[in-house]
């Protein structure tokens, strides 16, 4: 029964072409590809905020370490020795995404003219439509992103130094269905390669999935985590 449930589960995720599928054509494969590539800062300080809110209890261990001057969001460098491994590791993936952000809006801006043009041209295709879309989204969204890093940045820093309450960030749904959907379109779209690699491709995919769940996929993301746990179940069927 549950095998037969798993079958049905991913015949019917065939008949919806994912976004995150290439679609053989690099006049959009490579600007997609270009885009996600460009916003990793931002999803690397994404990530690295939903692991500092699971670690919120070691909070007081920042006090000091990090702090908000006017506008700008701060990490005292020489100080992150003195951390939790967790608090360090955190910080120093959020120190690194900061860095990249200037890096990241030249790109975009690029990115976003190679995807216009690409649109332009492209046929009516729903599968390359779509992605188009996907990637438009990303480079439109990444202001509000950028912009909801530091508000939940900002609670940290009330969090470490005054004991605030700091409940779990909105961005971190996003983060798992992100991580979710990527993981489902590249199952789908695994093929050829041999058995060896096969199961080395799953084994990836299960460690990814593992950390969904350590970072509270279960409670933000259930029906997502399920979809990606039962993909990962049937390529081992």
């Amino acid at each position: 029964m549950v095998r037969s449930a798993l079958c049905l589960l991913v015949v019917a995720s065939c008949t919806t072409v994912s976004p995150y599928r290439p679609v053989g054509d690099p006049t959009i494969d490579e600007p997609f590809a270009q885009a996600f590539k460009a916003l990793e800062p931002l999803e690397a300080m994404e990530e690295a905020t939903c692991a500092l809110h699971d670690l919120a209890d070691q909070a007081s261990a920042l006090r000091g370490v990090v702090k908000i001057d006017g506008k700008r969001f701060n990490i005292n460098a020489s100080k992150l020795d003195e951390l939790p491994p967790g608090l360090r590791g955190g910080l120093q993936k959020l120190n690194e995404g900061m860095s990249g952000v200037s890096t990241m809006q030249a790109q975009l801006s690029k990115v976003a003219n190679d995807l216009e043009s690409a649109a332009s041209k492209s046929s009516t295709a729903q599968a390359k439509i779509a992605r188009i879309n996907l990637a438009r989204d990303a480079i439109s969204s990444s202001s509000d992103r950028l912009q909801a890093v530091g508000g939940e940045l900002r609670k940290m820093v009330g969090l470490a130094q005054s004991s605030t309450y700091w409940d779990r960030p909105l961005l971190c749904k996003e983060v798992e269905d992100r991580r979710a959907n990527r993981l489902i379109a590249t199952t789908e779209s695994t093929g050829g390669g041999g058995t060896a690699r096969l199961l080395a491709q799953i084994k990836a995919y299960e460690e990814i999935l593992e950390q969904a769940r350590g970072s509270g996929a279960t409670r933000c993301a259930p029906k997502s985590l399920a979809e990606a746990e039962a993909y990962a179940e049937f390529a081992r069927i």
